[in-house]
């Protein structure tokens, strides 16, 4: 396999492309590219038609990037390609290790200055898949002994002085 630097402008995105790439998914690509780089070329036919990296292709263009890593398949056939395309995205729709993730997302909290967003999560919408979710009623002794660690990060004192007692109050264990 031959990777190719060529003209971003050279390569077209499939317009029948059946997965579409919101904007704010353009952007976290865009983000991971200025930080580390392309980590995967763009997959292009025999007419330089996108295969495989759509979203990455919108992430250059909004890099203004006039170069991105590409890998031409020119054996394939249209059908071959159509389906290509169609099973890159299908493949990629898979379930999460939780215990795994759980693991990898605290270890990354703890490090600090970490910017939580190199990891496509979006840090306010994702932590509640990484808490437990006890009822305010359970007596703190039948509550699972678990330890979880979160860190969160505040723009003012009340609110954190909020959330701590809130956290107290319902049993749990809180450093500031």
């Amino acid at each position: 396999m031959k990777i190719e630097n060529r003209k971003t402008s050279e390569i077209k995105p499939y317009s029948k492309n059946a997965k579409k790439h919101p904007e704010s998914q353009v952007k976290k690509l865009a983000d991971m590219i200025s930080r580390v780089g392309f980590i995967q070329p763009i997959v292009v036919d025999e007419d330089d038609v996108v295969i495989i990296g759509h979203g990455r292709l919108e992430a250059a263009a909004k890099l203004e990037l006039e170069t991105v890593p590409t890998v031409k398949l020119s054996a394939l056939s249209k059908a071959e390609a159509r389906a290509l395309r169609i099973f890159d995205n299908k493949i990629a729709i898979q379930p999460w290790e939780d215990e795994n993730l759980k693991f990898e997302i605290t270890e990354l909290s703890l490090m600090e200055n970490f910017d939580f967003d190199l990891t496509g999560f979006d840090l306010e919408d994702s932590v509640s898949d990484f808490v437990p979710n006890l009822p305010d009623d359970v007596p703190s002794e039948s509550k699972p002994n678990t330890d979880i660690i979160l860190r969160v990060t505040f723009d003012d004192e009340d609110s954190q002085q909020e959330l701590f007692e809130e956290l107290r109050d319902r049993g749990f264990r809180v450093k500031v």
